[in-house]
């Protein structure tokens, strides 16, 4: 990972060779559709989502068992969006990955 010189990550953007590789997979050769695309990109955005939901998680037991109880209840109130966004997210992503 690179970063800058103001601290913030660079190379963000797919390369050229990324980008060849979802429009042209290697095992078919076909152009995948943008429709495809769509509920691939929003199923990885809810894992990372859920994995940055489970490491905060972990920050914020950290920082209780070290007497921060405020914190710690300010930050899992916080997360309840997550949680209680969850069910609908995966619903609408098993709706749009379901082949017509």
């Amino acid at each position: 990972m690179r970063f800058n010189t103001l601290g913030m990550r660079t190379g963000l953007y797919p390369s050229h060779e990324v980008l060849q590789l979802l429009r042209f997979p290697a095992h078919g050769g076909n152009a995948m559709p943008d429709s495809d695309l769509l509920p691939s990109l929003l199923y990885k955005l809810n894992e990372n989502q859920l994995a940055l939901e489970a490491a905060i998680m972990e920050l914020t037991l950290w920082v209780e068992q070290r007497g921060s109880g405020d914190v710690a209840r300010n930050v899992r109130g916080a997360l309840v969006a997550i949680d209680r966004n969850e069910e609908f997210i995966k619903m609408t992503l098993a709706v749009l990955m379901t082949p017509e």
